[in-house]
């Protein structure tokens, strides 16, 4: 059911793991849309925007705009008749320079708020603002061209650009997704392998 774009990407995995991942992962978000479009999973183009974020090519698809993310054994989806949707969701593992990066890439009163809490909940803080962070660039198509600290996801009380929100997924995983305003529904549909 995979494009040959996908196979390559799927065939360039060192790890037979992260490529059955990887290739279960695109399997899946293709039945996904396949259920919002009603195009047959296999039939499915994508093309690519300026800065790499994939979006689908047929005029059946209409203004649905969807992402996805893969970290550890899940998988998240979040798909939207939106102009822009992001989705990012990291398996929470220990990061021995995570401070550094938190100082380095996020917005300083975003660090500011991780490093004031108690030890124990850094780390799950660190992954949640990096998600949101994520989805926000994913959302916005910019990918890393735009720099982490010149947003704010933790109370963006100036960030009107997204509506940002956590995930609630399985213990040991942070994600959010971001989307355009107005506030609606994304369906989010997430797979976790068996």
């Amino acid at each position: 059911m995979l494009d040959s774009a996908e196979r390559e990407r799927a065939s360039r995995f060192v790890f037979p793991e992260h490529r059955r991942r990887f290739v279960q992962a695109h399997a899946a978000l293709r039945q996904i849309l396949h259920r919002y479009t009603a195009i047959l999973p296999g039939e499915l183009r994508f093309a690519a925007g300026s800065n790499g974020k994939p979006y689908l090519s047929h005029p059946a698809a209409g203004a649905l705009s969807f992402n996805l993310s893969h970290s550890g054994d899940l998988a998240v989806a979040a798909v939207g008749e939106v102009p822009e949707v992001g989705v990012d969701i990291e398996c929470i593992r220990p990061i021995p320079d995570w401070e550094e990066i938190a100082r380095r890439s996020f917005h300083p009163m975003e660090s500011e708020w991780v490093l004031s809490l108690p030890a124990e909940r850094r780390t799950d803080a660190f992954f949640q603002v990096w998600t949101k962070k994520e989805a926000y660039i994913k959302a916005a198509g910019h990918g890393l061209s735009q720099p982490l600290d010149s947003f704010q996801v933790v109370e963006p009380a100036g960030q009107k650009k997204y509506v940002i929100a956590g995930l609630e997924l399985p213990a040991g995983y942070a994600g959010a997704v971001a989307y355009a305003p107005p506030q609606c529904e994304v369906r989010l549909n997430w797979w976790k392998e068996a």
